[in-house]
């Protein structure tokens, strides 16, 4: 009644390398994000945060033929923290830290059925922070991707396209 409730899910994920995520993804893009809204869903049992991505480069586009650059997409998360009663509640995915405002990413994302939403592939493991090195979110994960220059990273990446489409 005034305690507090915990739910702690534990699993073991298969290792996921670049041609696994890259397999898997529907789209590919590398984006930035401004703007989040978290929320619980409709039976107030899961807390999620929806974050609003500008996309600058699509890489992969499996179902979307007319997404561009500058276009938006929404990624979905099962994180977050909302109000319930005036008292915080949170929900954390390990390793797969939130984004954060006017980053850039590189996203494998799959879409969410009947929805104008995508998740990442992988949970973590299928997000990338950018910049002249290219390194993992979930970089402790067992069997994460290794930070890599930029030009490495893309070329790996289009040569797997080559094979996965």
């Amino acid at each position: 009644e005034a305690g507090a409730f915990e739910r702690i899910i534990v699993t073991t994920d298969r290792r996921l390398q670049l041609a696994d995520l890259t397999r898997a993804a529907d789209l590919v893009v590398e984006a930035s994000t401004a703007a989040q809204r978290t929320y619980l869903d409709g039976s107030e049992t899961h807390i999620y945060t929806d974050s609003t991505f500008t996309v600058h480069e699509v890489v992969k586009n499996r179902w979307r033929p007319g997404l561009r650059e500058g276009a938006s997409i929404v990624v979905r998360r099962e994180s977050g923290t909302v109000l319930i009663d005036g008292v915080p509640a949170t929900t954390i995915e390990n390793d797969f830290p939130p984004f954060t405002a006017a980053s850039r990413y590189i996203l494998f994302l799959k879409e969410i059925p009947d929805e104008k939403a995508y998740v990442v592939v992988g949970a973590g493991r299928g997000a990338f922070t950018t910049g002249s090195v290219i390194a993992p979110m979930a970089s402790a994960t067992e069997g994460a991707s290794q930070p890599a220059s930029r030009e490495a990273f893309f070329g790996e990446l289009r040569a797997l396209l080559k094979f996965t489409q």
